[in-house]
């Protein structure tokens, strides 16, 4: 009897102390508990508030209860069009399963709007910075992710030949287009764009106008650019537009291009990789929520200085972006030289993206001179001789 009572004491001792680790431990991570909570529990029942971080250009949203209502202004009738037919396009088949539930729609002009389900689930974005997964979970929703892509998306069926003018349309005429539109929108960015190097965080880089000639003129860097086929796909795939539930097979792509730069469904399956790329590789969330602080001195050299505020935070997109960038290497083989073009384009989307970043003018800046030192590393990597040459 003395030693079941010494038995039971001991088990009760047991359990106060796992009580006590369980209650030290939830004190520990207390903003992550009620971030986790908040994110999958409460906010579903606040049922006239918009949670996720939205971010689609010329579109207004509005929240009714399980619905949301996006509604395009008039400079964004063309392109919610264009994302409201990607999705119809996918309705019937199995990657509708990993897109929003659509309830109604209009493409009349000036009456263009969808009304789809609204999701309460966090973003890949917020998902990652607030550590809302461990990490196993996280790689198996980038594994779940790539490989929805492949089996539903990227397939042979849902793609064509390359066309010859494709990187002129794609790239060239699309970057010429916005630099120009840049200028004319924010002269203070003109003595930026136009030096013929930029000082940045004290390294020279080579800027556009010294090589962009180069690039362009190069009919052997134009036939690399060029893929053999191209695809159906998202055109807007960055960790913000990836909303995430509890398992990590529950995911909802939003927010998609509905129209490649070539100007038909049809995209470079590079363009998403680069997407990825600009956002895990050059901190494009960061930047965009002005998580920086910046200098500029166009006074004589070009000077930029930047710094992000949050190293830690860099240092979860860094981490990420390695293991991303080797999960992409193993499983996407099969489209040429992806890494050469995604590379390419993760550039490209900087330096054309400025007209859309003009509200904030630090934001311009960054966007621009990621562009550039991403371009440079491209050169540096895969054409040190046009670099030599400048």
């Amino acid at each position: 009897m003395a030693k079941l009572k010494l038995k039971a004491n001991n088990i009760k001792k047991k359990v106060k102390s796992i009580q006590k680790s369980a209650v030290e431990l939830l004190k520990q991570n207390r903003t992550l508990v009620q971030d986790f909570v908040d994110a999958y529990f409460l906010d579903e029942l606040i049922t006239d508030k918009i949670h996720n971080d939205l971010g689609a250009s010329f579109t207004d949203f509005k929240r009714q209860g399980k619905y949301i209502i996006k509604k395009a202004r008039k400079e964004g009738e063309d392109k919610l069009v264009d994302e409201i037919r990607w999705y119809l396009k996918f309705r019937d088949t199995p990657l509708s399963k990993y897109l929003p539930e659509i309830d109604s729609y209009s493409i009349k002009p000036g009456k263009v709007f969808v009304k789809m389900k609204y999701y309460t689930y966090p973003n890949l974005r917020k998902v990652t910075l607030n550590n809302l997964n461990p990490g196993f979970i996280l790689k198996r929703r980038w594994q779940h992710l790539f490989q929805v892509l492949l089996d539903s998306l990227y397939t042979q069926e849902n793609s064509k030949p390359a066309p010859a003018d494709f990187v002129e349309k794609s790239h060239f005429s699309k970057l010429k287009k916005r630099i120009s539109e840049t200028v004319q929108m924010a002269p203070f960015l003109k003595e930026v764009i136009t030096a013929d190097t930029l000082l940045v965080n004290g390294r020279r880089y080579a800027n556009l106008g010294k090589v962009l000639p180069a690039i362009t003129g190069n009919e052997r860097i134009r036939a690399r650019l060029t893929p053999d086929r191209i695809y159906y796909a998202h055109g807007d795939l960055h960790c913000n537009n990836i909303l995430c539930g509890i398992s990590y097979k529950s995911m909802v792509l939003i927010d998609c291009r509905g129209k490649s730069p070539y100007g038909d469904m049809y995209f470079d399956v590079a363009y998403d990789i680069a997407k990825i790329y600009h956002d895990l590789n050059s901190y494009y969330s960061l930047i965009e929520k002005h998580q920086y602080s910046l200098f500029l001195n166009i006074h004589g050299d070009v000077e930029i200085e930047f710094a992000f505020l949050d190293q830690g935070q860099v240092e979860k997109f860094r981490t990420w972006s390695k293991y991303v960038e080797s999960l992409i290497k193993e499983k996407f083989t099969g489209f040429g030289d992806l890494e050469y073009r995604a590379r390419f384009t993760e550039a490209m989307l900087y330096l054309t993206m400025i007209p859309f970043h003009l509200k904030v003018k630090s934001e311009a800046v960054m966007c621009y001179a990621t562009g550039i030192i991403r371009l440079n590393e491209w050169l540096s990597r895969y054409h040190p001789e046009i670099l030599k040459e400048k």
